[in-house]
C-alpha cells in the first residue's frame, strides 16, 4: 500500500467537514445566498461537495462519485443515507432534481443511480428489502422521466437531455457539462453518448436485480433493451472513420465531430466492440497531458469550464475503467498514476484539493461560470477509488 501522508489525512477529515450543516455565517456574500435560496432539507445525513459554496447541497450526479469514497473509506452508513435522499427526492418531485433545491426542480442530471444502488448494497449495508425498494425507483426513473415523449427520439429510441422549462438554456445544466462546446447555444438536438452509456447501464444493473430476485423472463425484457441500445449507439454515435464515439444532432441528422471524453462511455458500460475499443484507445493521446486527461479535444476558440485545459474527475475515472474493461490494464494503471499524483502535488502546493484541475499546468482547474472550488467530494471520492485499486496491485 502507498505510504500514509498528510493527503490521506485531510481526505479521511474533509467528510465530516463537508458533512456540517451550513450556517448563516458561511453564505459570506450574495452568490453563495443564491446556492441556499428554495433549499429543499433532507430526512438523512449528506456529505455536500464542499463546505462552502455547496454547504447543505446534494446534487444528483456528484453524489455516485462521492459515495464511492465513502464507501472506500468504511463509511458506508452515509453512502446509504445519501441515496435515500434521493429516493426522498424522487418521490416528492417525481424525477431526480439536479439538486435538494426548488431552484432545480426543473431539471435533473446525469443518471447514475443505478450504480449507486449496487455500490451501496455491495457492502452488506442494506438487505433485500431496500435493494428492491431502491430499484423500483430507478425503474420508473428510467420509463417516466428518461423514455418521456420530451426526452426521447423515436426514430432511434436514445434519449436526450431536455428541462422541463428554458430548455434551450438548461440542457446544459442537465447534463452536468456546464457549460461546454458540446451544448453550447442550446442543443436541445443533441443525443448525448454518454447519456445512452449510462441508460444502458441501467438496462443492465435492472436486469442483474430482476435475475437476483428470480425473475429471469422480466430480466430478459431489460437484457434485450440493453442489446437494442447497444446496437443504437454503435449505429448513430460510432464514427469508423476517425474511430471515435461522437453525439448526434437530430437536427442535421450528422454526428458532432467534437471529441470529448464522452466518447469513453461506450467502453466504461461494455457498448463497445473490442474493436472500436481499441479505436478509442488509440485516440487517447488527443486529451492525455502530462498532469490528467483533458474533457475535450484543444480548440481553436475560447474554452468552457468542460472543455480543454480542465480535467473532470468523475471522467478520469470513467475512462480508466473503460480501459480496464477491455484489457488496457497497463494503460489505465499509467493513468491512474499520473492523475493521484497531480492531485497530491496541487496539495502538497494548495494544501487543497480542487473540484478539476489543469492538466496542462498541473494546477487548480480554470474558473468557469463560478471560481474554481475547494474541497471537493467528487474528488476525494475519485482519488479514493483509484488510491485504493493501485494500492491492491502492489
Amino acid at each position: 500500500m502507498p505510504a500514509h501522508n498528510a493527503l490521506d489525512d485531510y481526505l479521511q477529515q474533509y467528510w465530516e467537514q463537508a458533512a456540517v450543516p451550513p450556517r448563516l455565517s458561511r453564505w459570506g456574500n450574495a452568490r453563495n445566498l443564491v446556492m441556499h435560496i428554495g433549499r429543499i432539507s433532507l430526512p438523512h445525513p449528506l456529505v455536500s461537495p464542499n463546505h462552502k459554496y455547496f454547504a447543505g447541497t446534494q446534487f444528483y450526479w456528484d453524489t455516485y462519485f462521492t459515495i464511492i469514497g465513502l464507501i472506500e473509506s468504511g463509511k458506508y452508513d452515509t453512502a446509504k443515507a445519501m441515496v435515500d435522499n434521493l429516493i426522498f427526492l424522487f418521490r416528492k418531485f417525481g424525477f431526480m432534481p439536479a439538486r435538494n433545491s426548488l431552484t432545480s426542480a426543473g431539471r435533473t442530471q446525469p443518471p447514475f443511480f443505478t450504480r449507486m444502488i449496487w455500490e451501496v448494497f455491495e457492502t452488506g449495508i442494506a438487505g433485500d428489502a431496500w435493494l428492491n425498494r431502491a430499484m423500483r425507483i430507478a425503474v420508473r426513473e428510467y420509463e417516466t422521466v428518461w423514455r418521456h415523449k420530451r426526452r426521447l427520439d423515436k426514430g432511434s429510441g436514445l434519449s436526450r437531455y431536455c428541462p422541463r422549462l428554458f430548455k434551450k438554456l438548461l440542457t446544459v445544466y442537465e447534463s452536468g457539462w456546464d457549460v461546454s462546446t458540446r451544448f453550447a447555444f442550446g442543443r436541445i438536438t443533441l443525443l448525448p453518448v454518454d447519456l445512452n452509456c449510462l441508460l444502458m447501464q441501467y438496462e443492465k444493473d435492472i436486469a442483474a436485480w430482476l435475475h437476483y430476485c428470480n425473475r429471469p423472463d422480466e430480466a430478459a425484457v431489460w437484457a434485450q433493451r440493453m442489446r437494442d441500445r447497444q446496437g443504437a449507439i454503435s449505429d448513430y454515435f460510432w464514427d469508423g472513420s476517425t474511430g471515435f464515439f461522437y453525439d448526434f444532432d437530430t437536427a442535421t441528422r450528422l454526428r458532432d465531430d467534437l471529441k470529448t471524453l464522452a466518447g469513453f462511455f461506450p467502453l466504461w458500460c461494455g457498448a463497445a466492440t473490442q474493436s472500436q475499443a481499441e479505436a478509442v484507445m488509440k485516440q487517447l493521446h488527443v486529451f492525455r497531458q502530462v498532469h490528467g486527461l483533458t474533457a475535450s479535444e484543444k480548440l481553436p476558440w475560447m474554452h468552457r469550464q468542460w472543455d480543454y485545459p480542465n480535467a473532470w474527475p468523475p471522467l478520469q475515472l470513467i475512462v480508466i475503467e473503460g480501459l480496464r474493461n477491455y484489457g488496457y490494464r497497463e494503460l489505465a494503471d499509467e493513468i491512474t498514476g499520473e492523475w493521484l499524483q497531480t492531485v497530491r502535488a496541487v496539495y502538497e502546493k494548495t494544501g487543497k484539493v480542487w473540484e478539476k484541475y489543469d492538466a496542462v499546468r498541473g494546477q487548480k482547474g480554470k474558473r468557469g461560470r463560478y471560481p474554481t472550488q475547494d474541497g471537493f467530494s467528487w474528488t476525494n471520492g475519485v482519488y479514493l477509488r483509484l488510491a485504493t485499486a493501485q494500492g491492491r496491485k502492489r
